[in-house]
């Protein structure tokens, strides 16, 4: 792979989402193994990149998109969807392919009246599962509904093309007209009293343990909404399989945090970082005492780190005080 200044004198902090992914995929960087691609990412500082090779996405249009499922036939395909997540999660648990070990602070879900945004590290294309069994579990008859990226929606066929369409699903958008529906959506569904489940971090690492910088998407939505965060943070060991393998199954320990409500006291864009910070501090506190270690990023200071990484609390504390790694991890 390249060098960040490599990097800079080709354009490639000037390009959008899509075209740094084509650029990463020209230079080879799928090519690489998933652990490899997940340190050149954080290496980098790009923490909301995805490790998948994905098709490029499909933009999204408005005409394309039910977000509060009014069409007869969509609501069918919900069903049907949310019974093949039903299905594929018992399947799941019984063979034990999903273990859940402990639930830790479940009382903080149970006590939200009204609806909320639920986070959670992303680091498995069906963690949210998890999730929602153990809230469904506890009693909680909130419907679940989901923010996820505009390619699994527009890109994927058969099963998982109807599961990700369907079962309550929220797709993002990079056209601004769809992304007014889904803001108007948002609002319905918060105002119902329902929950929504939004990975922060954007980014999917396949088994990555420590929490990423979180982006502001669903502070926000909660900010405006005036609805809390409930943060969530599963932290996981190697199910049966010889450590430091990337593929290994995990057994899952979900920790619940405290509702974060908003402060309306504060500017909007005031109470978005705080509510942030406060949800990324209550994973960072719980990531160290469960694994015992520090969370520390191999991540290289340089002028080219997304504001919302660099400001991330204490962030220059937690990355290597020199460059020592550049040239040894980047320049391949």
């Amino acid at each position: 792979m390249l060098k960040i200044e490599k990097l800079k004198e080709l354009g490639f902090f000037d390009l959008n989402n899509n075209e740094q992914i084509q650029f990463l995929k020209k230079y080879g960087f799928f090519n690489l193994s998933n652990q490899d691609r997940i340190k050149f990412l954080e290496i980098t500082g790009l923490f909301y990149i995805d490790i998948n090779d994905d098709p490029p996405n499909i933009p999204l249009t408005a005409e394309n998109v039910d977000y509060l499922k009014k069409n007869p036939m969509n609501v069918k395909k919900n069903v049907i969807a949310n019974s093949w997540k039903e299905s594929f999660t018992n399947n799941a648990l019984k063979s034990r392919n999903l273990v859940i070990n402990e639930i830790n602070g479940i009382e903080n879900a149970l006590c939200v009246e009204t609806g909320a945004i639920v986070t959670l590290n992303h680091f498995n294309p069906f963690d949210t599962f998890a999730i929602e069994r153990v809230f469904k579990d506890a009693g909680i008859k909130k419907r679940m509904h989901k923010v996820i990226r505009e390619g699994n929606y527009t890109n994927f066929p058969g099963k998982f093309g109807l599961y990700f369409r369907h079962d309550n699903t929220l797709p993002l958008s990079q056209l601004p007209e769809t992304m007014e529906i889904f803001e108007e959506a948002l609002e319905t569904i918060l105002k119902k009293g329902d929950f929504i489940i939004v990975c922060p971090e954007q980014s999917m690492w396949l088994n990555y343990k420590q929490p990423k910088p979180f982006k502001y998407g669903a502070f926000k939505w909660a900010t405006l909404n005036n609805v809390p965060v409930i943060p969530t943070f599963i932290t996981m060991m190697d199910k049966g399989s010889i450590e430091g393998d990337e593929a290994v199954a995990q057994e899952y320990n979900i920790n619940i945090g405290e509702p974060i409500y908003p402060d309306n006291t504060l500017l909007p864009r005031e109470n978005i970082c705080r509510m942030r910070d406060l949800d990324y501090s209550f994973c960072k506190e719980t990531y160290e005492r469960y694994y015992g270690v520090p969370v520390k990023y191999r991540t290289i200071n340089h002028e080219n780190i997304p504001n919302y990484v660099s400001s991330t609390p204490g962030f220059y504390d937690l990355i290597p005080k020199d460059d020592v790694l550049e040239d040894e991890d980047i320049d391949r």
